[in-house]
């Protein structure tokens, strides 16, 4: 008996079944690849925004980071997320910290289209040292689990303002050689961003002895001087100098000789700062 074209009801409900199965297991298959681009794509913009906070650390020019953020440029980290495309005080503008081409809202959004919460920490001094990122993941509510757990990025005191204490060595050139030994004070200052864009500064100031060293035409010293900082320098370049208060013969002077500047890098997690080029030239 020859059959007529066609499917039989049978078959059509076997098709059915069939497409209704792959669809059931492909369904949640597709899901979960998108939610895990996703959580991949605000993963991703929380380190942007990071990033545009503290700079890079793997941007190198000279053997010397050049990356530093907001931070680098100001001195804390921002007030707001809005801060990283335009921040004006009374020192001027800033930024933009975020590249260009980057849409004023979306910047701040996670991947499903909510703002993401930044809260920060004050230091002793009142500036802004540590930060939380956050995401609240694809159900926009604190908590949950899977995919729809909260997102975030820390960003932590010594990636901001690490920079407790300082060592330097100093060479003190005596033009004219001392003829008696005598007790002096050198003063290291320390110049770096106050959190608004603008320098503010900072010195300590240690007693030496300088011994006499009749008939040499000139003399060079060098000391070893480290102190505790009264606040921590933030990331980003500072500028150091020093200077002493007595001449070759022991005389006080007024102001004391300083030495020319030298500018140093402050890295994340360094919490003392080492310097090796200060000197300081006296009659």
């Amino acid at each position: 008996m020859t059959r007529s074209g066609g499917f039989t009801l049978v078959e059509v409900i076997v098709v059915t079944a069939i497409i209704s199965l792959l669809v059931g297991i492909m369904v949640p298959m597709v899901f979960r690849v998108w939610e895990a681009q996703e959580i991949e794509t605000t993963e991703n913009r929380l380190i942007f925004l990071k990033e545009a906070m503290t700079g890079n650390p793997l941007h190198i020019n000279s053997g010397t980071r050049s990356s530093f953020g907001f931070t680098g440029d100001l001195g804390q980290l921002p007030p707001d997320l809005d801060s990283l495309i335009s921040y004006t005080n009374a020192n001027g503008t800033f930024g933009p910290y975020m590249g260009g081409g980057v849409d004023q809202e979306s910047f701040k959004e996670d991947a499903w289209g909510n703002v993401i919460a930044y809260s920060y920490t004050l230091d002793a001094s009142g500036r802004r040292n540590s930060a939380l990122l956050r995401s609240l993941g694809s159900d926009n509510a604190l908590g949950g689990s899977g995919t729809a757990a909260d997102i975030q990025l820390a960003i932590n005191a010594n990636e901001v303002l690490p920079a407790s204490g300082v060592s330097c060595n100093l060479i003190v050139r005596y033009i004219t050689a001392p003829a008696a030994t005598f007790n002096a004070n050198i003063t290291v200052h320390l110049a770096y961003k106050n959190g608004e864009g603008t320098d503010t500064e900072q010195s300590f100031t240690a007693p030496v002895s300088v011994t006499g060293n009749v008939g040499n035409p000139q003399s060079n010293y060098v000391f070893g001087l480290s102190s505790a900082l009264s606040e921590n320098l933030p990331i980003g370049t500072a500028r150091v100098w020093a200077d002493i208060d007595r001449d070759s013969s022991g005389t006080l002077l007024s102001p004391a000789v300083e030495g020319p500047a030298a500018f140093l890098t402050v890295n994340e997690r360094a919490s003392n700062i080492n310097i090796d080029n200060l000197s300081v030239s006296v009659q």
